[in-house]
């Protein structure tokens, strides 16, 4: 795991079942969101919560995404790929997923379950802090 990508094709490659969406350009952007450092650290934190890791970031999503119909968010298989970015992202992080439950209502209108991860494994990259605290205005 140690030359892991986190990149949209990269993770098409150790996917091939949701080959389909190789050039999908929304599947793209959803994606690189999930795959954003902060959605990742919120993925991470919601995990240690038992909260599903998608719910971090399923809001957003359907926010910028839900109004479209290249990636329907309202078809099971792109729901499945979502979850399955969110395990490609957070395996290189130690984490598996020890269950599925249900996304806190009120998060989402498409996704009712989603998984829930748990730090299992060693990690082959870590997330680096970059909150910066400044004076306020």
């Amino acid at each position: 795991m140690e030359n892991y990508k986190i990149n949209f094709n990269s993770f098409i490659e150790r996917n091939p079942r949701h080959q389909k969406f190789r050039d999908n350009q929304i599947a793209k952007k959803i994606y690189n969101l999930l795959a954003a450092g902060e959605n990742i650290y919120r993925m991470m934190v919601f995990s240690e919560l038992e909260i599903p890791a998608l719910a971090a970031s399923i809001s957003e999503i359907e926010s910028i995404y839900g109004d479209q119909e290249l990636f329907n968010l309202n078809h099971s298989f792109s729901k499945q790929t979502m979850g399955v970015m969110v395990k490609d992202i957070l395996r290189t992080f130690g984490y598996d997923n020890i269950k599925s439950k249900d996304i806190p209502k009120g998060l989402s209108q498409y996704v009712n379950t989603a998984a829930v991860y748990k730090k299992l494994n060693q990690p082959s990259k870590k997330l680096k802090s970059s909150f910066k605290i400044v004076a306020a205005e």
